[in-house]
């Protein structure tokens, strides 16, 4: 059983490709749309970061703006490597990503890992902005203080 990453996503491009988005969100197939890898030989971790693709979508979209914002989760990390991979081959799209990963302590934004901090009166949940967009879109220190008083 993998520890799950959450996953929160902003997508921008031309609204056919959000739409396709949006449909393969909706499936849990948006890392295969993305970055095909059925019927290759190339294998899933190489190709997205993560072994398989999205679970428990929560899509707020407006197609025909061409944005996408969506919370998901993803086996063991984030799916980094298809984003990356996605973003090389589209010039037209732009994406996103912060992650959360408790059980392995890490977070990060758009591909930059960072453990978590030590301490929750650490200055750094104030002073790195990536952690602070981190505990802001996942409550982290909320979520690690409910745990501790428990």
């Amino acid at each position: 059983m993998p520890n799950w990453c959450d996953n929160h996503v902003r997508i921008e491009g031309p609204v056919d490709k959000i739409y396709n988005m949006v449909k393969a969100c909706k499936e849990e197939q948006l890392l295969e749309y993305m970055v095909p890898v059925e019927g290759t030989k190339m294998d899933r971790i190489s190709a997205w970061g993560t072994k398989w693709d999205i679970t428990e979508p929560q899509i707020e979209h407006i197609v025909e703006d061409g944005v996408i914002d969506m919370y998901f989760m993803s086996a063991w990390g984030p799916p980094s490597e298809a984003f990356m991979t996605y973003l090389d081959e589209n010039d037209d799209i732009d994406i996103e990503w912060c992650y959360y990963e408790g059980g392995n302590a890490f977070l990060g934004v758009n591909g930059c890992d960072y453990q978590l901090p030590d301490d929750l009166d650490s200055p750094l949940w104030e002073n790195n902005e990536d952690i602070k967009r981190c505990d802001s879109a996942f409550g982290i220190r909320e979520s690690i203080r409910a745990w501790e008083d428990d």
